[in-house]
Formats: C-alpha cells, structure tokens, sequence
C-alpha cells in the first residue's frame, strides 16, 4: 500500500533522465553512421592520367599561371578548387582579374573531347593567348 505524505509537494516536472539516455543514443548513432564528403568548392585533387606527346618541350611559365585541370569524367577543377562546366567562366574570369594571363591545362588523356573545347573557348572569350599543354613525354 503506497502511502503518501500530504504534506509534500509534487513538482509535476516528469523524470528527464531517461530522456536524455534516448537523446544521447541518437546522438552517438548519427555521428558514428554519418559520412562527410567534401563539397563543391573545397579543394581537392584530382587523379589524372596525362596523355603523351613524341614532341613535347620543357616551357618556362611563369609562376602566375591560372591551372585547370580536366579529369576523365569532363570536370573541372580551377586552381585545385573544383567547379561545374557552368561555373568555368567565372572561375578563370576571377583568377584573370587577379593578373594572371596564362593557362596550363592539366587534361586526362581519357578526357571528353567536348569537355576541352568548353575551356578553349572559355579562354578565347577572356582574351588569354598564353596556352600550355601538360604531357607525358614519350620519348
């Protein structure tokens, strides 16, 4: 038989403790199962397999060159920073504006063909006429 004081008061507040067991197994569960990718204007490097060349020569480029990089599956990737073929313009037109006028393209010799026209064009347009090429040599 549960008898009660009636003298004591009731705080009428219910008991949090295992509330916050529940909220703290949540917790834990999704910091364990969840993953982080880097998103879309982070850096990030990426693999490239260049294309060889019998006739490649050694350039000296300056030191301000804008590098873009075109991996195998046509992306982009401006000064290690990757973008969308729709960002491309905006890119190089930003790191122009900075003093830079010359390009090295760092193409994957399994890049799309559409994927290198896109940045030629991009680079007529902004008026660079300083344009290099990285290659394996074959030699």
């Amino acid at each position: 038989m549960d008898l009660k004081n009636p003298f004591e008061e009731e705080s009428g507040l219910p008991q949090l403790s295992s509330l916050i067991d529940v909220l703290f197994l949540l917790l834990v569960f999704f910091m364990l199962t969840t993953t982080f990718d880097k998103g879309e204007g982070e850096e990030q490097k990426i693999d490239l397999e260049l294309p060889t060349a019998m006739t490649s020569t050694t350039l000296n480029m300056p030191n301000d060159i804008i590098i873009v990089r075109i991996d195998r599956r046509g992306q982009y990737s401006v000064d290690d920073v990757a973008c969308s073929e729709d960002d491309l313009f905006d890119r190089v037109e930003s790191a122009k504006s900075s003093g830079r006028d010359a390009v090295l393209i760092l193409g994957d010799r399994r890049a799309p063909y559409q994927a290198l026209v896109k940045l030629y064009d991009v680079v007529q347009v902004l008026g660079i006429e300083h344009l290099a090429h990285e290659v394996e040599d074959r030699r």
